[in-house]
C-alpha cells in the first residue's frame, strides 16, 4: 500500500482561448514536447509546447474528437474517419473510413497493434488493426458510448457512457467479451484516463467535475477537481503527472499538476498480484529505474525493446521469490556493456508464466 497526499493546482490556458472551438481531446507528444488538442467546433488541432507557446498543428479537418499516438503516428477520430499524421514531419498521411460509422468519438490503442474507437451516434465500439486498417465491431446497441481507455495491467479496454447512472464497461482483450465493471451514480460521463499507478479518472458533465477510482473500482469515487465547463476527453500526462482537462463550453484547457508526496511503501507485506510500474524518471537521460513485483516464486524476464521491436537488453532473466524489486536501465552502459542509444521511444516488458505487461519510456538527450 502507498499513502499519497495530492496537491492540485489549476493552470488554465485561458489566454489561448482564441485557438479553441469546443476543445474535445488532449494527448501529449513526448518526443516533440507538446500537447495536442482537438476542436469539435471547427476541426482545428492546436499544439501547446512545453514552453507554453500555442500554435495551430492542423486546420484542414472538419470535426475532430479523440486522439491517440502510436509510434510517432497521431490517430485522430474525425467526422471523415481515422485521420493519421506523421509526428516527425507533422504531415497528414491518410484518412481511413470506418465501415458503419456515423460519428467517431474517442480512441485508444493497446500494445498489440490495435485501435479501439467509440461511435456515440452509431452506438458501437470498433477495433481497427493498425497494420492493415481492417475493422471489427466489438459491441453495438450501446447507449452513447463515449470515452475509451486501454488498461494495460488488466489487459482490458474500458469505456464509459454519456447517460444517466452512466456505466463503465470493459472489453476483456483475451476474448473480446464486454461486461459492466460499475454502474455509477453520475450522469453523462465523457472521458477516461489513467495514471502511472493504475488509478482511473473520469470526467462528468453533470457536475462539471473529475473523479478518480482505484484500478479495481472497489472504492468510492474520489473528487479530484471541480468547476469545469463541459469537461471532455481528459488526459493524464504520466511523464509530468499533469491532468489535462479540455472544457468544451468555455474554450479553455485546464492543466492540473497532481503531485504525489510522501510515498511510503509498506515493506514486509507480500504483494498479491504481478505488477510492472512506470519507470522513473520518464523521460530519462541517461538512466531510469524500473520497479516490478511478483506475488510468488516465479521465473521473471524483463526485456527492453526499441520502437521497431528490436531487443535492446535483457535486464532480468531468473527465478525470483515473492517481493517487490527495482532495476536500473541505462542508455549509455549496463553491467560493463558500453552503448549510446539515440533519443526515442523504448518499451520494457515483464513476462512470467501467463502474465505479460509492457510499458513505454522515452529517452530524451
Amino acid at each position: 500500500m502507498s499513502l499519497y497526499i495530492i496537491i492540485i493546482v489549476f493552470v488554465t490556458s485561458s489566454t489561448n482561448a482564441q485557438f479553441f472551438n469546443g476543445p474535445e481531446s488532449v494527448t501529449y507528444d513526448a518526443l516533440n514536447g507538446r500537447y495536442l488538442i482537438s476542436n469539435v467546433g471547427n476541426g482545428d488541432i492546436v499544439q501547446i509546447s512545453d514552453a507554453g507557446d500555442t500554435t495551430f498543428f492542423d486546420r484542414t479537418l472538419a470535426r475532430t474528437l479523440g486522439m491517440v499516438i502510436v509510434d510517432n503516428i497521431l490517430y485522430v477520430a474525425d467526422i471523415s474517419g481515422i485521420v493519421t499524421f506523421d509526428l516527425t514531419t507533422d504531415q497528414k498521411i491518410a484518412t481511413i473510413p470506418s465501415p458503419g460509422m456515423i460519428e467517431l468519438n474517442d480512441i485508444t490503442a493497446d500494445t498489440s497493434g490495435y485501435l479501439y474507437i467509440t461511435d456515440s451516434s452509431a452506438g458501437k465500439v470498433f477495433r481497427m488493426k493498425i497494420s492493415d486498417h481492417s475493422f471489427t465491431t466489438i459491441d453495438s446497441g450501446i447507449n452513447i458510448p463515449n470515452g475509451i481507455l486501454f488498461d494495460a495491467r488488466n489487459n482490458r479496454v474500458l469505456f464509459c457512457q454519456f447517460t444517466f447512472n452512466a456505466p463503465i464497461k470493459q472489453i476483456d482483450l483475451n476474448n473480446l467479451s464486454v461486461t459492466t465493471v460499475l454502474t455509477t451514480s453520475f450522469t453523462n460521463l465523457d472521458g477516461l484516463t489513467i495514471d502511472s499507478n493504475g488509478s482511473i479518472y473520469v470526467s462528468c458533465w453533470e457536475d462539471n467535475a473529475i473523479y478518480r477510482y482505484d484500478n479495481s473500482f472497489s472504492l468510492p469515487a474520489e473528487l479530484i477537481s471541480s468547476g469545469h465547463n463541459g469537461p471532455a476527453d481528459i488526459f493524464y500526462n504520466q511523464l509530468d503527472n499533469i491532468l489535462a482537462v479540455p472544457n468544451f463550453y468555455s474554450n479553455v484547457v485546464d492543466f492540473i499538476p497532481i503531485t504525489p508526496i510522501g510515498v511510503n511503501e509498506v515493506y514486509g507485506q507480500m504483494p498479491s498480484t504481478f505488477a510492472l510500474w512506470q519507470n522513473y524518471p520518464n523521460p530519462f537521460n541517461p538512466a531510469t529505474t524500473i520497479k516490478y513485483q511478483v506475488p510468488e516464486l516465479s521465473f521473471v524476464t524483463i526485456k527492453v525493446f526499441d520502437a521497431l521491436g528490436n531487443e535492446i537488453k535483457t535486464l532480468v532473466n531468473e527465478e525470483k521469490p515473492a517481493g517487490t524489486y527495482e532495476i536500473e536501465f541505462s542508455a549509455t552502459s549496463h553491467s560493463g556493456e558500453i552503448r549510446n542509444l539515440p533519443s526515442g521511444v523504448y518499451f520494457y516488458q515483464l513476462s512470467t508464466g501467463d502474465f505479460v505487461e509492457t510499458r513505454k519510456m522515452v529517452l530524451l538527450k
